[in-house]
């Protein structure tokens, strides 16, 4: 027997494989919720704020399978989601040197997913 835990119209996530059934799906639903996210704390100055919004740990509740739409969103619009892919990826490749340097940070997530094929 298999548990499934409905998320959204055209989306489930598997108890057993935390994994989404269509990545169509998790993109629709990953855009509303960054979406969400971006629209609600755009005047946010804090960072742990930000973090803490229910649609971004919805975001960081999609596990691996956001990764990709992280990173093709901050690709095009920057964003506060460093903590997201840290948590998700339990890896940090942004050098002491940069913390604090939006672009160098941002520069830093764009190298790693294309070294793990994520971009």
């Amino acid at each position: 027997m298999q548990n499934t835990i409905p998320v959204a119209s055209n989306i489930a996530w598997h108890a057993d494989t935390l994994s989404v059934v269509s990545s169509k799906a998790a993109r629709m639903v990953f855009d509303s919720w960054a979406d969400t996210v971006e629209k609600e704390t755009r005047h946010v100055a804090s960072p742990f704020a930000i973090a803490k919004h229910p649609a971004y740990l919805k975001i960081v509740g999609m596990g691996k399978s956001a990764i990709p739409h992280i990173l093709s969103r901050m690709r095009k619009s920057g964003g506060h989601w460093f903590w997201a892919l840290a948590i998700i990826t339990k890896e940090n490749p942004v050098p002491a040197s940069a913390r604090g340097n939006m672009a160098a940070m941002r520069k830093a997530w764009i190298k790693w997913g294309m070294t793990h094929g994520q971009i």
